[in-house]
Formats: C-alpha cells, structure tokens, sequence
C-alpha cells in the first residue's frame, strides 16, 4: 500500500479536497504535507475519541444494536474476537429474526428479558445481546425499553458505511445510549470516513480494531484505488 501511495503521490499529489471526499472532517485533516501522508494521517487520527474495549467479564451483558441480519453478523465476529461462539449471542426483536438465528436465541417481548437477564448474569461468559433497532421512529420507544431492561456494561451501534450520518445521529440520539460504532459496509460507501463526524467512538471498523492505523490504512487505500 505504501509503495503504491508513492507512486501515486508522485504523479498527482494527494490534496485536502481529495480527503475531505471521502468524509474526513476538517478538524481531522494532517497539519503536515511532507509525502508520508499514512505517517501524517496516523498521527492526526490520534485525535479520535477512545475506541472503547468489549465487556468480557463473567455475567457481563454487551449490546449490539442494529438492523437484522447485518447486526446480527457483526455479533458473531464480535463473539469470536472475545473467543466466545454462537452460543454466547442472543438477539432481541419486536419483528423477526433472521432464518440463521435459533428459535431458542430469539426473545420477541420484553416481559422475557428479565428472567434472561437474571441468568445471563450468572453465566462464566458474557452474553452478546443483539438489539434489532431498525432506523425509523416507531421502532425507537421499543428499542429504548429493550436497551433499558438489558442493563448492558456496553452499548455498540452497528453502522453500515452507506449510512447518511444526518440519520445515524438522529437514529442514536433516539436510542439514548451509545458507546462504541461498529462500523460495517466500508466497500460500499464513496465517502467511509463521514462517520467521524459524528464524534462518537468507533470501536471496530470493516472486522477489526478501529485504530487511528487502521483508519489512516483504509483512508490510503480508498485514494490509491480512485487514483
């Protein structure tokens, strides 16, 4: 990648135009223009609010909020990164639930949660709870509820890329509690770093650790590949 960005630097220099296309904000962009732009991205997206660690203590409850099946596919990764399986992931619905998750994992009212939550909490693993919260309005005094009656160490927002940051904002304002961003869809979106600018914390991005590397990585390579 590296090598590749040189040479594309060479030819046609990387301006601030080019990265404010793919959604960086402005307060994010390098100070610095002395060819090592992955140096000088690392060292501006130090900036970034502090990923925030997935609770992995016995009994522990962690939330993953979003929308059907992709929600749920970022919970079994999630799962596998603390060494947990399937097993360790619930999803809660006031709709349906995606064909690949087990009726015995599926708690469709809310009157259930909390005779769940009693024994998840005696449990020697945490408890992945997917919360299906679609992005509309109607959906969002039954999400607050569930979120409410989980009582959850940690709440993380899925988030498609291709999302507009105007309807995450609103859609995480409406949920009430947000800690971390799970940050899905990278391949797809013209702009992926636009949601930075929503100031909240981006715990994983595209699979992995949402570090400022990973970041100035996914940033260089989206420009070697429009170049």
């Amino acid at each position: 990648v590296v090598a590749s960005y040189a040479t594309v630097w060479r030819a046609q220099p990387i301006s601030f135009r080019d990265l404010r296309d793919i959604g960086l904000p402005r307060e994010l962009l390098p100070v610095r223009d002395d060819g090592d732009l992955l140096g000088a991205l690392v060292g501006a997206l130090r900036a970034l609010p502090s990923a925030p660690e997935a609770p992995c203590a016995a009994g522990s409850i962690f939330a993953v909020v979003g929308e059907g099946e992709g929600a749920w596919d970022a919970a079994v990764q999630l799962a596998r990164s603390l060494d947990l399986d399937e097993r360790a992931v619930v999803y809660v619905t006031e709709g349906n639930a995606p064909a690949k998750v087990a009726p015995a994992r599926r708690i469709t009212a809310l009157d259930q949660l909390s005779t769940r939550v009693d024994r998840w909490r005696k449990r020697s693993t945490p408890t992945i709870a997917v919360v299906d919260a679609p992005m509309n309005v109607k959906a969002a005094r039954w999400n607050r509820q569930a979120l409410a009656a989980l009582g959850a160490e940690a709440v993380w927002l899925v988030v498609p890329a291709t999302r507009k940051t105007d309807d995450v904002a609103r859609w995480a304002s409406r949920l009430g509690r947000t800690d971390g961003l799970v940050v899905t869809d990278v391949d797809a979106s013209s702009d992926p770093a636009s949601v930075l600018q929503l100031g909240l914390p981006v715990a994983w991005l595209d699979g992995r650790p949402a570090t400022p590397g990973a970041w100035a990585g996914l940033i260089v390579d989206r420009l070697v590949e429009t170049r």
